[in-house]
């Protein structure tokens, strides 16, 4: 009877300690939806490198909740959606309101309509991906986090990209095409690449990725301008190839 008692009572202090643990991954996943709303903040008080910052702070955020889920083993349905909730904040709405208060505000009704466009598009990839239970390597779409992402190395870098000879990609006609591109990447059926296999060697790279980009960001280079660009670029670049020998095969059987 004592033995049974001491092992009831040892489940139960187990059970309450992984429970405490499950909290965790629940205040990453609300610390996005603050930054997302701190960066509001910042972009109607015209602080727009803050606004940026808080937005990367949600893409952290965002991307520790989900591994921290798996690897406490606690994922849960209501995780799940209040995940996308809080991506809504910080990667539909709050980007369009930095972008607005950023530039797009001298554009009149054509930047408010790309910005429309923006936030319904980031709406509907993700209540997509919600729906999608397929477990892929890739995404099916560009995800909403790479688009803020994408979005914010702007205003990260306006001074280097002024510099550059990319200078013509933050005027105000050439911004709203990139914006409109961005707004069909993240509903379009083009596949891009998921990281969300947590390995060994990932984690290595993912370490070495975030100091390289500490010290660039530091020393003013444009790494992480360079990477989502870089990114966004492949999974175009790929799909095009994949397409390509997808009508090389159909026109060879044909024949």
């Amino acid at each position: 009877m004592a033995l049974t008692l001491k092992a009831f009572k040892f489940v139960r202090r187990k059970d309450k300690k992984k429970h405490l643990l499950s909290i965790v991954p629940f205040l990453c996943t609300f610390s996005n939806a603050i930054f997302g709303f701190l960066a509001m903040i910042s972009a109607i008080e015209n602080n727009f490198t803050l606004s940026a910052y808080c937005i990367l702070g949600a893409i952290i955020m965002d991307a520790c909740d989900g591994r921290l889920a798996r690897a406490l083993n606690s994922c849960s349905y209501l995780g799940f959606e209040l995940d996308s909730l809080c991506d809504a904040v910080s990667f539909c709405i709050a980007p369009a309101i930095l972008l607005y208060q950023w530039s797009l505000n001298r554009m009149g009704m054509p930047g408010l309509a790309v910005l429309i466009l923006y936030v319904s598009c980031g709406l509907l990839r993700l209540a997509r991906f919600n729906v999608d239970t397929r477990n892929t390597y890739y995404f099916k779409g560009l995800p909403t986090t790479m688009a803020a992402f994408f979005i914010t190395t702007f205003i990260l870098y306006d001074e280097w990209i002024l510099r550059s000879p990319l200078t013509w990609i933050i005027q105000s006609n050439y911004l709203l095409l990139i914006i409109a591109l961005v707004s069909w990447l993240m509903i379009s059926p083009l596949p891009f690449p998921s990281y969300k296999k947590n390995t060994r060697a990932f984690n290595v790279v993912c370490m070495v990725t975030s100091i390289i980009t500490i010290v660039c960001t530091l020393q003013g280079y444009p790494f992480l301008f360079l990477g989502s660009t870089a990114y966004i670029g492949n999974g175009i670049i790929g799909s095009l190839i994949m397409y390509s020998k997808r009508f090389q095969v159909l026109k060879f059987s044909d024949q």
